[in-house]
């Protein structure tokens, strides 16, 4: 029975191994590629534990790589999700500064540290995920709007979460079946998550120079169809999200991500967040109209005002209330 269960964690780690190669050679885009490492490196440390597993004596080096692919593993998925959402590539040298403890692992050739590393790097892997969650809750109004990549973020955040209580859990409980289980569990979100990534890599691509070309018209044609809605102020709707837009417009949600990421040359959030804004400064400076701030908010599209103050000053350099006195007093 446990021969039956070994070889079929090893079967499917082999085809998460091969859906992540896929995944890494058929795109470009380097969101993809930090996907694909993200899934690599979640390979690596649910791999060690397939391998102890069928060899129970297995060589350190083989422990020495899970460790490290963990410590490696949290920043990676921070960095996957900031370039999701914000389009940057992460600077070498924070991404450098992040990674250090994951090339202090590789240091790591004793066994009788080994064990309390896994437990130093294993909370160290939790911190990234919460800090993860943490950034991504508190961008929420604005990140969530693009309803697409929300749904899929959380997703593979929510899988590696799973993940890593079942690490947590193989370094307090060394019962056999518990054990054989968590390791299983391990290697069931991960593939899942490595089959989810090929399904929805398409939503996430940079169009190739040609492509683009070859389709100007039908992107511009359907470009002026955005502007047209968001002139009408559609933005204003709360509510307001990539997949209700596109279905308004009766078109594929990735089309028209690609169509406002190639006419507006901006994501989904960032063009609502950008018209949400502007209607907030032409209520600011309306002249014998007053308005509260909350109002300018709320009239605006946004849900809440910390949103509304950080994005306004972010934008402007200064509050809602210190732009208008600014109007005022140049009036």
């Amino acid at each position: 029975m446990d021969e039956v269960v070994l070889i079929s964690y090893g079967f499917f780690c082999g085809y998460s191994l091969l859906l992540v190669v896929l995944l890494f050679v058929r795109h470009e885009n380097s969101g993809n590629k930090l996907l694909s490492f993200v899934l690599l490196l979640l390979l690596g440390r649910v791999g060690k534990s397939v391998i102890s597993l069928a060899f129970p004596g297995a060589i350190l080096p083989v422990n020495v790589v899970g460790l490290a692919s963990m410590a490696a593993l949290g920043p990676m998925m921070l960095f996957y999700v900031e370039e999701l959402y914000t389009g940057s590539r992460i600077p070498r040298r924070k991404a450098a500064i992040h990674l250090i403890p994951a090339v202090a692992c590789l240091l790591v050739w004793d066994w009788t540290l080994l064990n309390p590393a896994y437990f130093v790097i294993t909370a160290h892997f939790l911190g990234y995920i919460f800090y993860t969650a943490g950034w991504l809750f508190a961008n929420r109004e604005i990140y969530a709007i693009d309803n697409i990549r929300w749904r899929w973020s959380k997703g593979v955040i929510t899988g590696i979460f799973i993940m890593s209580i079942s690490f947590a859990t193989q370094l307090f409980i060394y019962e056999p079946v518990l054990y054989l289980g968590n390791i299983g569990i391990s290697v069931g979100v991960l593939y899942l998550l490595s089959f989810w990534a090929m399904r929805q890599n398409r939503l996430f691509v940079e169009l190739a120079k040609k492509s683009v070309d070859d389709s100007t018209e039908v992107y511009a044609k359907l470009g002026e169809a955005v502007k047209k809605v968001m002139d009408e102020e559609a933005f204003v709707d709360s509510d307001l999200n990539l997949g209700k837009l596109a279905r308004n417009l009766k078109v594929q949600p990735y089309i028209l991500s690609r169509t406002v990421n190639i006419y507006f040359n901006k994501s989904f959030p960032e063009l609502i967040l950008d018209y949400r804004l502007r209607k907030a400064e032409q209520l600011l400076s309306s002249l014998g109209k007053v308005y509260t701030i909350e109002a300018i908010a709320y009239e605006s599209g946004f849900n809440t005002l910390s949103v509304f103050y950080q994005s306004f000053k972010k934008r402007n350099g200064m509050t809602p209330a210190q732009y208008k006195k600014h109007l005022e007093d140049k009036t």
